[in-house]
């Protein structure tokens, strides 16, 4: 699987830390050319530098706010620029908040709508209409979660943020096949990551790897793994799918 990846051009939005990052540094081991936006102003990209076999030419980083469709054009137009066209596209960017459905504001929804939902409906659609005028295809993998089937105290308004996600995993799906455009989307289960790290402690963490019938939590390179499946040629005939990567989750939770 890993030489189809060699030298097609990945964009991958929230691809600073965790799952972004894990999937980054996939993705360019396996010589693939690797662009990355985030909204930190010092994120470091040595991780990837360092697994794209010393070709730092073939990583690139830029701050960009995905929220805003013009910053994310930009994004687009320099990765272009520097690799060519891009072949795949990972929208990964997301906030997670916790906050009892009656206390939620205004600025709560918003923002978890906007980065978690809408930033993934124009981001993907700016790579479609390019994608279309040139007559070639490509692939777009969404990040949701188990969340968009299973409810988590708390954080209504991000279990419906990633319900959204599988919806329009499946809408555009079946609206852009016929430009050879796939898009499907990974839901990962309970992955440490800096998103979430303030939502168990040491003792919750192992007692929910004990609970899940795989026996361990999940790790970003798991999440990756899946992300570079449904990229390759051997998911060439699926589309409109969602993956569950959750250690067996939804069978006991």
């Amino acid at each position: 699987m890993h030489d189809f990846f060699k030298d097609k051009v990945v964009a991958i939005t929230g691809g600073t830390s965790g799952i972004g990052e894990a999937v980054a540094d996939c993705f360019a081991t396996a010589g693939a050319k690797v662009a990355v936006c985030g909204i930190e102003k010092d994120f470091e990209q040595e991780s990837i530098k360092k697994k794209a076999a010393g070709k730092v030419e073939n990583v690139m980083a830029m701050v960009a706010d995905v929220t805003k469709p013009g910053e994310v054009a930009h994004f687009i137009d320099e990765v272009t620029k520097k690799f060519g066209e891009i072949n795949i596209l990972h929208n990964n960017a997301g906030i997670y908040k916790r906050s009892p459905s009656l206390d939620v504001s205004e600025d709560d929804w918003d923002s978890l709508l906007a980065i978690n939902l809408k930033s993934y409906f124009f981001t993907s659609q700016l790579m479609a209409k390019r994608w279309k005028e040139k007559k070639v295809g490509g692939a777009i993998i969404n990040t949701a979660s188990i969340n968009a089937r299973d409810v988590e105290p708390e954080a209504q308004v991000y279990c419906i943020s990633k319900a959204g996600v599988v919806m329009l995993t499946k809408c555009l799906a079946a609206d852009w096949g016929q430009y050879g455009i796939r898009v499907n989307a990974v839901a990962p289960g309970t992955i440490p990551t800096t998103l979430n790290e303030d939502m168990y402690t040491d003792e919750e963490r192992k007692e929910l790897s004990e609970s899940l019938p795989l026996k361990r939590l999940g790790s970003p390179e798991d999440i990756a793994d899946a992300v570079m499946f449904l990229a390759s040629e051997h998911a060439s005939y699926i589309t409109g799918q969602v993956l569950f990567v959750d250690g067996g989750w939804l069978l006991v939770k």
